[in-house]
């Protein structure tokens, strides 16, 4: 459980890395739905998780 709770601590951060990161070099967009706006960071919460979770090798990925 602690390796579950600390995985998904890690991919949250990661993720809201990834979005700032983003966020500075991308110009903004304007969105016709509010919803999109806050896609970006669910998604790549959900990928990063994706990966964590996965026997498969990260770098295949």
């Amino acid at each position: 459980m602690e390796i579950i709770i600390r995985c998904v601590i890690l991919s949250f951060l990661l993720s809201v890395s990834c979005k700032l990161f983003f966020d500075t070099l991308l110009p903004k967009r304007s969105f016709r739905f509010r919803w999109l706006q806050h896609l970006a960071l669910p998604t790549f919460m959900a990928g990063l998780l994706l990966i964590a979770f996965t026997p498969i090798p990260p770098f295949i990925f």
